[in-house]
């Protein structure tokens, strides 16, 4: 009897240690890299592993069961799917390691608003002595998106004496140490006690564009906004008039509409906001793959879920 395929997509990153990982783990599956150059047996195919590919592979495999994608952003892929009505479960690959990565970034930037150190590596390159006044009481952190990465978020930050709220649309479980505000009804609130503003938010369409005018001037003036979201979140000219109108301190970005981000972009000419070209996030072959093996256990032994699978009615 032929066994199951795992078909693994080649743009995945570090593509050869995510299959051998996949290969010494998973001994009751055939796995394989495929691309169109691979004779494969496409009704054989129960597991498809993809990270950017979204081209009708929900076509090309009639039986799977699951669909694993790396990295914690799904918004191409379902948004491509060909086909609308299908059986089976499309999970996240948010790994531990990816959420201690990304989590970290989040905590180090923080900090870094905290003690102005922008301030003090610019100095570095005029040799100026001068040391920055830093508040003895530590800004109020807002997180919109209370996922695994925005809660791991929220409570490293507690652990280091930050006030935090977090912000999820809808209500969600939780086992973190602050308060959370729940949907559009209690938005605004949620706004005001930010000093800090960090969006960890999927891309849908009702969070697409939610970092525009109309929130930047609901914030506490002189907030600073983090995003590590999508690059979709952010109205760009709205962001840049915030700041210009001094209602907004500054900014620090991770993820862009167009990525690389072009040369002619502002953000690039305003030293008020910090580029960094989409690394909170990197992934792990090793870590991501030995994740996917705990997904793929538990689903045919029917343990406990992990907490990665993607409700398509919210899509995330």
């Amino acid at each position: 009897m032929k066994k199951p395929i795992v078909a693994i997509h080649p743009d995945i990153l570090n593509v050869s240690d995510f299959y051998n990982v996949l290969k010494s783990k998973l001994a009751g599956f055939d796995i394989v890299v495929w691309n169109e150059n691979v004779n494969l047996n496409s009704a054989l195919v129960k597991i498809a592993i993809i990270w950017l590919e979204t081209s009708k592979f929900d076509e090309k495999f009639e039986n799977l069961d699951l669909l694993l994608v790396c990295g914690s952003g799904v918004d191409n892929i379902i948004s491509k799917l060909t086909k609308k009505n299908y059986s089976f479960q499309i999970h996240r690959l948010v790994d531990p390691y990816l959420i201690d990565r990304v989590s970290n970034y989040v905590v180090l930037n923080v900090l870094n608003v905290h003690f102005n150190f922008k301030n003090y590596i610019s100095n570095n390159t005029t040799a100026k002595w001068n040391k920055e006044r830093v508040r003895p009481d530590k800004p109020v952190v807002g997180i919109m998106g209370v996922g695994k990465i925005g809660m791991a978020s929220m409570n490293k930050l507690i652990n280091l004496n930050f006030k935090v709220f977090g912000w999820a649309r809808n209500k969600i479980k939780h086992e973190g140490l602050c308060d959370i505000y729940i949907g559009d009804s209690e938005f605004d609130r949620f706004l005001s006690e930010c000093s800090i503003l960090i969006c960890c938010l999927p891309l849908t369409k009702k969070t697409e564009n939610i970092i525009n005018h109309d929130l930047l001037y609901k914030l506490n003036e002189g907030s600073y906004v983090i995003n590590i979201g999508r690059g979709e979140h952010v109205v760009d000219d709205d962001l840049l008039g915030a700041i210009k109108d001094k209602q907004i301190s500054g900014a620090l970005l991770d993820v862009f509409r167009e990525e690389p981000l072009p040369e002619i972009h502002p953000f690039w000419r305003d030293d008020r906001i910090v580029v960094t070209p989409h690394v909170a996030g990197n992934l792990n072959a090793n870590e991501q793959a030995s994740y996917a093996t705990k997904i793929i256990t538990n689903y045919y032994s029917k343990n406990i879920e992990l907490g990665t699978r993607i409700d398509t009615n919210f899509q995330y």
